[in-house]
């Protein structure tokens, strides 16, 4: 699949051509950490920041999803990468 394939389906929200790559993502980091304004409707497709009243609980969801990148289905995925073969997840058992 390629970049607009992956847009079309909605696999990503923004695809660029490779010389502006970095460009959009400074640009797209920089709304998200507040530093740039709101450029209108045009933007509404772009990753919002947190609504304040959404900030304690994406916190909580940010470390629960971290701890889930340090279970044994993590370990068993990468050394199933690895060892270029199938997975066989825990916590499928």
């Amino acid at each position: 699949m390629d970049g607009r394939e992956a847009e079309r389906i909605g696999l990503v929200t923004r695809c660029v051509p490779d010389d502006q790559v970095v460009t959009e993502a400074l640009a797209i980091a920089g709304k998200l950490a507040g530093r740039q304004p709101d450029r209108g409707p045009v933007d509404q497709a772009d990753h919002e920041p947190v609504d304040a009243a959404a900030a304690p609980v994406f916190g909580e969801s940010l470390a629960l999803e971290m701890l889930g990148f340090l279970g044994p289905d993590a370990a068993e995925g990468l050394q199933a990468v690895r060892d270029r073969r199938p997975p066989e997840f825990p916590s499928a058992r």
